[in-house]
């Protein structure tokens, strides 16, 4: 059993940005009839560390607003980035122009910064998933290099997620759920109002829960499902006109089944067709080929023999001890491989290793690996591989605004997440063994 646990605290004893803000002259608008006037719907942003308008900024953004969100049913980065120019989703990181993570390096700086009202997040995956993006006023995008407002990790861009504000005006509740197949419940909810004429609360709430798209063999666990849950609250205190105290902190906890670039705890369907090579038709994906789910053989695999072998026990669909044919891609000569042999063979230090965990095994037996055009797709899992995210964050944003001109604000944080997940590499208590492993 190989567990990985990466756990990363940054504490941010704070910096203060002193904002000179030239105000422009009002202009008189003589006419009276504004309703013959055309509005041009603006949306305020906090690209350059200041609030403006998009049209008022001078830099590659794109800025969604919570009725756009909501409109499109985005709930995370792989809606988002449909909508983003020059902007690709990969499994662990996001890219601007081409430019972020190429592997996933746990610990490690991204090349997209990713904020949380103007607050540093240290990992992209826990912003753009938090909350299913619910109560956030807008997401802005910059494209990169930021790295004259936003240091040595935005050369890609920046990602700034906004979320609401309390309400210092009256009482304010919401309560939405989202109920589909694959036992998927999700409950979002949020109280805010008046504590004081000048003191301010935000409590939002969010558990999401879906069971697995995919069942295992023989009634076993299957994947992937998610549970996964957040709380925030904000607090917000004005002693002056001129002086804000905005304190956010946020708790969440993920956990998952999944699927962690590990062939054995992977998504199978119809298997490998390795009857030949290159395959022209369905009729040569024949179960028998399929030697990574047979049950009647201790040692998996094939092992590389000549034509001798070929010649005194002749085809594998024939002898059970006859051999396979492929043909190279571009000389067009063909190679022989036969089963592996259990005490025979030596390929101890090598995979697949000995022995088979499907040899005679019942769960195995009772999967119908379907045909070529309807597979049967089942999950392949352990029962003890997840995933687990556990993240707490605070911040702090003091604004001062000391005249009409001169304005001071400062940014706090402490953010805290562990992350880890385990796996089966020996495949000791697989249902299906499916020998590929890959890890990024």
């Amino acid at each position: 059993m190989i567990q990985h646990r990466m756990f990363r605290g940054v504490a941010v004893a704070g910096m203060a940005s002193l904002l000179l803000l030239l105000a422009p002259p009002a202009l008189a608008d003589d006419d009276d009839d504004s309703s013959e006037q055309r509005r041009i719907e603006e949306m305020v942003i906090y690209g350059e560390r200041v609030e403006s308008t998009v049209s008022d900024t001078s830099i590659a953004i794109t800025a969604m607003d919570e009725d756009f969100l909501r409109d499109m049913g985005m709930q995370g980065p792989n809606e988002m980035v449909n909508f983003i120019p020059a902007t690709t989703r990969t499994d662990w990181d996001i890219k601007i122009r081409g430019i972020g993570r190429n592997f996933r390096g746990l610990g490690g700086d991204p090349g997209v910064g990713t904020y949380y009202n103007g607050i540093y997040s240290p990992d992209f995956g826990i912003a753009a998933t938090e909350g299913g993006l619910y109560d956030i006023r807008r997401i802005e995008v910059l494209r990169g290099p930021q790295g004259t407002l936003y240091g040595r990790n935005s050369i890609g861009g920046v990602v700034n997620y906004v979320t609401n504000q309390p309400n210092h005006e009256g009482f304010e509740a919401n309560v939405r759920a989202v109920l589909g197949e694959y036992g998927t419940n999700e409950w979002f909810g949020l109280v805010s109002g008046p504590v004081t004429e000048n003191f301010a609360y935000r409590l939002t709430g969010v558990k999401r829960i879906r069971g697995p798209a995919v069942d295992g063999p023989a009634g076993s666990e299957g994947l992937p499902d998610g549970n996964d849950q957040n709380f925030a609250l904000i607090l917000e205190w004005t002693p002056a006109d001129s002086m804000t105290f905005n304190l956010r902190v946020n708790d969440r906890r993920a956990y998952s089944k999944n699927n962690f670039g590990n062939g054995g705890h992977g998504i199978a369907g119809e298997g490998p067709c390795i009857g030949q090579h290159p395959i022209t038709s369905d009729s040569q994906c024949d179960p028998r080929y399929r030697v990574s789910r047979d049950t009647n053989y201790y040692a998996t695999g094939f092992r590389a023999v000549g034509q001798d072998w070929v010649d005194k026990y002749g085809d594998l669909a024939d002898d059970p001890r006859g051999a396979v044919g492929w043909i190279h891609p571009t000389t067009g000569e063909t190679f022989y491989g036969a089963y592996n042999r259990p005490g025979v063979d030596d390929f101890s230090v090598r995979w697949p290793f000995m022995p088979s965990q499907n040899y005679r095994s019942a769960s195995v037996a009772t999967y119908d690996i379907g045909g070529a055009d309807a597979p049967d797709i089942v999950g392949l899992t352990t029962g003890d591989n997840r995933e687990e995210f556990d993240h707490q964050q605070a911040s702090l944003v003091w604004d001062w605004d000391i005249n009409d001109r001169v304005s001071i604000k400062y940014l706090g944080s402490y953010n805290s997440f562990a992350y880890w997940f385990n796996r089966d590499n020996s495949f000791s208590d697989s249902h299906v063994s499916d020998s590929d492993d890959t890890v990024i």
